[in-house]
């Protein structure tokens, strides 16, 4: 899962930037 912890998704807010 790729989740942004600036401007990401709803899903994951918590989550580390995964590029």
């Amino acid at each position: 899962l790729v989740n942004i912890s600036f401007g990401g998704f709803i899903i994951c807010v918590f989550c580390i930037s995964i590029v």
